[in-house]
């Protein structure tokens, strides 16, 4: 049998064998199906039987009728289910038994529901009736819900039983199916594997050299066919291995005769490829040194040809200037196309000598150039050229310059003088404050051109420096009678020697100054001894006369008014308010006075706690003006609450006075500006012009008569007194018929003048 034909036989009986297998599980996959929907079924009607049984209880207990109709519906439901089970996936003999049950319940049914339905209004004979019935519907219902569960539970079994059936059946035809593949295997190895591995193992011995090898050819099938056309080529082989045995032997001796003939020529070629060998890598050694040094040069080097052109650049040059791509050195490092006018290089192929030279590149920077005449190996002249970029060395060197200038230009201006002093008392430098000051030194020793001594000067105290390398503070007079201010500061010069810088700083004019401003002191100081014992006379010996004089005028009109004429009541109204005004002039110009005498020590106050309190104290003027006073938040400053809260309260007042027609409108506000706070009071009155806006804050200044608004004048004066003991300022801005607003400063850290 041909191996062909064993591949057909065995592959129709696995075709059989999978298509009884698929007929197999699609007859058991069915009869699980029916035995799985038998047991949905029947477990629906062990439900409905239940359900059943659970209505009627809940109607007995409740009476209600909707029970009764859900019981009469649960009940269609069951029969129907009855009807549509089939009796090939359950128990064919319970099935019957289960719907004759149903049918005695459905036989009970309308005399149960008639008797249900009509609730307790029975005789006792009718009722004895009603449980019996009921009795018996229970017991019926009972039957119907064990029968449905011995369905269920039977109808389960049978599932199981069928699934296990089948699942025997699968394994029997799995087993059979891997037995008839094994067998299959086995005969295949047998007349087909076998046979291939000796032909392979004969193939192996055959290209080991081995000709001697003869299959078997006793089979008649295809291996068989195989075997007699391998023992064919066998034969073939051993014909053509005699023949190639032949010549080999005689190309044998041509070769060793030829390979004595090149041994010996080939001895003496390769001394002198190791000759060549060594002195070519001893040359490449030197290039790829003198290469690596051109590389990391930090300067650029290049080889330039006569026609423009860059045979060799280095590192450096090509980081600068870029590649040259095949163009000409004008092209690529300047961006022309005709040779540079200001080129230089190409002189040494004039002249034979080296030239220098100094370019600047299209990028701005300095190029100093270094050419030199070379030739090239084969003979043609080249120019080697060295460039190093100064740029950054020669803007060094100007801003060395310009700062050494601008040092030199600053000396020179100061109004003070500056000098050196060596140790042998010469100056080797003094600036123009100096030279004016004092003249030119000539090379003269110091103590020799300024005072035209021969000796050092005794009271000098500049060389104290010398002694303790220390900066040193002293003072003293010149030549010219005029004093200075000298500070001395050890230097080192540049050769390392050691130097005095002296700085001089005239300070005749501070100290006629200072004494002119201790003169003035003392002066104030006994103008304001002047002024406290002003002070005291007007709060006690000047108030005395006048409340005796106010005194006297009151009982004078209080005796004698209405009893002399009318114009002397107005003399004595005239006299009792000018003492009265007298009175409020000296009290307020006492206040003013103890602003900076009496006043408190400054502490942490919060300045809306002092708004509230001056609003509590205006209270009465407030409401009577009908005022709206409205405030920003408000910081906690360093001040004397009381001198602060006599601000607030005038400023507010003055609002309130100097009012419209309409309702005062007042707003205090702060802000931080810097290190000190700004206050502003900011009201909707009647407005200044700009002229007397610097009026205002001088004592008994008034812009208005006394007839039109009361007051002595002193109130702005006191606010500007207070601000300014506090450290700080005040003005105002306002404008006629708009309103007023009045600013003032207060430091954050609490400055006390």
């Amino acid at each position: 049998m041909t191996v062909e034909r064993r591949i057909r036989i065995t592959a129709w009986i696995l075709i059989l064998f999978a298509l009884g297998t698929a007929a197999l599980l699609f007859w058991s996959s069915r009869l699980v199906e029916n035995g799985i929907r038998g047991t949905e079924s029947a477990s629906q009607v062990v439900r409905s039987a239940f359900m059943l049984t659970v209505l009627m209880e809940q109607h007995l207990v409740q009476g209600d009728k909707r029970t009764l109709r859900q019981w009469d519906m649960q009940r269609e439901a069951l029969g129907q289910t009855l009807n549509e089970m089939n009796s090939e996936s359950v128990d064919r003999a319970l099935l019957t038994d289960l719907k004759n049950k149903y049918q005695a319940v459905n036989s009970l049914s309308p005399q149960f529901e008639r008797i249900i339905s009509n609730g307790n209004d029975y005789q006792n004979e009718d009722r004895k009736v009603r449980e019996l019935l009921i009795g018996l519907m229970l017991l019926r219902l009972e039957k119907l819900v064990n029968a449905a569960s011995d369905l269920s539970r039977t109808t389960y079994i049978l599932t199981l039983n069928r699934r296990h059936i089948v699942q025997e059946i699968i394994v029997a035809i799995a087993v059979s199916m891997v037995v008839v593949i094994l067998i299959n295997i086995y005969l295949i190895r047998q007349s087909v594997v076998q046979p291939l591995k000796e032909l392979s193992a004969g193939a192996e011995r055959i290209g080991a050299g081995n000709f001697d090898y003869v299959a078997e050819t006793k089979r008649d099938d295809e291996v068989g066919k195989l075997a007699q056309a391998f023992n064919a080529m066998i034969g073939h082989l051993q014909e053509r291995t005699a023949a190639l045995r032949k010549a080999r032997d005689e190309l044998e001796i041509k070769v060793e005769e030829r390979t004595a003939e090149l041994r010996s020529a080939n001895e003496i070629l390769g001394h002198e490829i190791e000759d060549r060998k060594r002195a070519e890598q001893s040359l490449t050694v030197e290039r790829k040194r003198l290469y690596d040094i051109l590389e990391t040069m930090p300067v650029m080097v290049c080889l330039l040809t006569a026609d423009y052109h860059v045979s060799f650049a280095n590192r450096s040059f090509r980081e600068k200037f870029g590649e040259d791509n095949g163009r000409h050195c004008f092209d690529y490092c300047f961006g022309l196309k005709e040779p540079c006018e200001f080129c230089e290089s190409y002189n040494v192929l004039t002249t034979g000598k080296p030239h220098h030279w100094e370019v600047r590149s299209p990028d701005g920077s300095i190029i100093d150039s270094y050419d030199f005449p070379f030739t090239d190996t084969d003979g043609s002249p080249l120019i080697l050229e060295i460039d190093i970029d100064v740029t950054e060395q020669r803007r060094a060197q100007e801003m060395v310059t310009a700062e050494r200038q601008r040092l030199y230009d600053v000396l020179e201006t100061l109004p003070v003088y500056v000098c050196l002093l060596d140790a042998n008392y010469h100056m080797p430098f003094a600036n123009r404050y100096f030279r004016e000051t004092f003249g030119e030194s000539l090379g003269r020793q110091c103590h020799e051109f300024l005072f035209n001594r021969t000796e050092p000067c005794e009271t000098c105290e500049t060389y104290t420096v010398m002694k303790t390398r220390a900066p040193h503070h002293w003072y003293w007079t010149g030549p010219n009678g005029r004093d200075y201010d000298i500070y001395d500061f050890p230097f080192m010069d540049t050769d390392g020697s050691f130097l005095i810088l002296e700085m001089g700083i005239d300070i005749t004019e501070r100290n006629q100054a200072e004494n002119a401003l201790k003169q003035t002191f003392a002066d104030l100081t006994r103008s304001n001894q002047d002024l406290h014992q002003f002070a005291y006379v007007a709060s006690h010996d000047l108030q005395e006369p006048l409340r005796n004089i106010a005194g006297c005028l009151q009982l004078l009109e209080k005796k004698y008014k209405n009893k002399l004429d009318a114009e002397a009541d107005q003399y004595i109204y005239y006299a009792i308010d000018s003492a009265s005004r007298m009175k409020t002039l000296i009290q307020d110009l006492l206040a003013y006075s103890r602003i900076a005498t009496r006043g408190k020590p400054l502490t942490q106050i919060n300045c809306e706690h002092i708004l509230y309190r001056v609003m509590t104290n205006l209270s009465s003027t407030i409401a009577e003006a009908g005022a709206v006073i409205t405030h920003d938040p408000l910081p906690t400053i360093s001040g004397d609450d009381t001198q602060l809260s006599q601000v607030f309260q005038n400023l507010i007042q003055n609002a309130i006075k100097f009012r419209r027609d309409e309702p005062p409108q007042i707003h205090v506000s702060a802000v931080k500006d810097n290190n000190e706070w700004t206050f502003s009071v900011r009201d909707n009155g009647i407005g200044m012009e700009p002229r007397h806006l610097d009026r205002i804050f001088v004592i008994f200044q008034r812009l208005h008569k006394r007839s039109h608004y009361e007051g002595t004048g002193m109130g702005l004066a006191i606010v500007k007194k207070v601000v300014e003991r506090h450290g700080g300022r005040v003005w105002v801005e306002s404008e006629p018929g708009v309103g007023t607003t009045f600013y003032f400063t207060i430091p954050e850290k609490g400055l006390q003048i």
